[in-house]
């Protein structure tokens, strides 16, 4: 009974440690995306940040 417990508690560490890992793939997916999305917004705004500074000269 007690070994049948124990067992039960690993296994819900190991899924719990599992979806730990999944999640935090995610997030670093997220992030990377993030990234991403603001070198290119970044790339956008670019020509119009040039245009402004050449009209206030």
């Amino acid at each position: 009974m007690g070994r049948e417990c124990q067992h039960e508690g690993k296994q819900e560490q190991i899924e719990s440690a599992y979806l730990s890992a999944v999640a935090l793939d995610h997030m670093l997916q997220a992030a990377k995306d993030a990234q991403i999305n603001a070198a290119m917004l970044r790339q956008l705004l670019k020509p119009v940040l040039q245009s402004l500074e050449q009209a206030t000269d």
